[in-house]
């Protein structure tokens, strides 16, 4: 039976996110995964189960272990690559970019604010594959223009495997990246 709730969940979510289309979603305190569109806000899902909720419950479950590990005062990495060398197909990867590009130039940029919800991210999906943008903490305001966005795919691109999941991170909680729409990303 929860084979089949998982099942139903996952063919949910993939009718649920239209490809081309700018997505917003948030990972709630209770680990349930809500998404909007990103251009109106209208609700689009909502996932409290299946193997990306699980992904996500599992990361903060960590991230609440090794919170006690990490020195006070440590301040983030000045840029950081990284990469994780997930094959993704190349048409769909190129698509979701194409859409960011678009997107950012026709709006002069995403300006954006966690307005304290962590592990937020405003994202494209194209066939089972998003470019995402994310400010990984729960109070920060962001924007991401045209020149960011190039500046994060060639640092991806210089440092990792072509066409492989991966993320670029400035000196900031903002985090440029591309992966499979099940991963669970933004997760700091």
């Amino acid at each position: 039976m929860r084979f089949f709730a998982t099942f139903i969940a996952l063919a949910s979510a993939a009718l649920a996110l239209e490809d081309g289309k700018l997505y917003t979603t948030h990972l709630l305190t209770n680990g349930t995964l809500v998404t909007y569109d990103g251009i109106t806000g209208a609700w689009v899902e909502t996932l409290t189960e299946g193997p990306l909720v699980e992904a996500y419950r599992e990361a903060a479950a960590n991230k609440a272990r090794n919170k006690h590990k990490q020195r006070r005062g440590q301040s983030l990495a000045k840029r950081a690559t990284s990469c994780w060398n997930t094959p993704l197909d190349h048409w769909n990867v190129d698509m979701a970019v194409n859409d960011w590009k678009s997107f950012l130039i026709s709006n002069g940029g995403l300006g954006w604010c966690s307005n304290g919800v962590q592990n937020g991210w405003t994202r494209f999906v194209r066939g089972g594959v998003q470019v995402y943008y994310c400010l990984n903490t729960n109070v920060y305001c962001g924007h991401l223009d045209i020149n960011d966005f190039n500046y994060a795919l060639g640092q991806m691109d210089a440092n990792c495997a072509p066409y492989t999941s991966s993320y670029f991170q400035w000196n900031s909680p903002e985090i440029v990246g591309k992966s499979r729409t099940t991963t669970a990303v933004c997760t700091g």
